[in-house]
């Protein structure tokens, strides 16, 4: 499952050149219907979901995934969905994989984009944090969204 709203995907990819029904791409209304066409004549099924700003509407695929009968989903992506999916929030268990390496700098995108939370009160709450140990050296962070938000 891809969120790309203007169906970038490369057809030279290897995602899709092995597709065989089992590649869903969610895009925009604004997306080229030719391209649509090229990635679905790959066995790549196009799902239109047009959302604010632009870009795809994350909670529509969350409601078309449970009609399908998905019962869970992992998002691995950028800052601006990653923000999407905890401010919707869609988002019910987090686990973050650290390598030991630092790229920093002011340039560097956050883990979550967008408009954030200013304040440390309204901040996005993890529970049950626990910390995996990944040898030699890496680790990893997972915790549970807090339901019982008061923000």
């Amino acid at each position: 499952m891809i969120m790309d709203s203007q169906l970038r995907l490369p057809l030279d990819s290897k995602m899709a050149r092995s597709a065989a029904g089992d590649v869903v791409v969610v895009a925009t209304s604004a997306s080229s219907s030719e391209r649509r066409k090229l990635l679905e004549d790959r066995g790549i099924r196009v799902l239109i979901f047009d959302g604010p700003g632009g870009r795809a509407h994350l909670g529509s695929l969350i409601h078309w995934l449970g009609r399908e009968r998905y019962l869970s989903l992992m998002i691995e992506a950028g800052s601006k969905v990653n923000w999407t999916a905890l401010e919707t929030g869609v988002v019910d268990r987090i686990f973050f994989y650290y390598g030991p390496k630092i790229l920093g700098g002011l340039e560097a995108l956050p883990l979550a984009g967008g408009l954030g939370r200013r304040r440390r009160a309204d901040a996005i709450r993890i529970r049950g944090v626990t910390i995996h140990q990944i040898p030699p050296d890496e680790f990893a962070v997972e915790g549970y969204v807090d339901v019982h938000r008061d923000y």
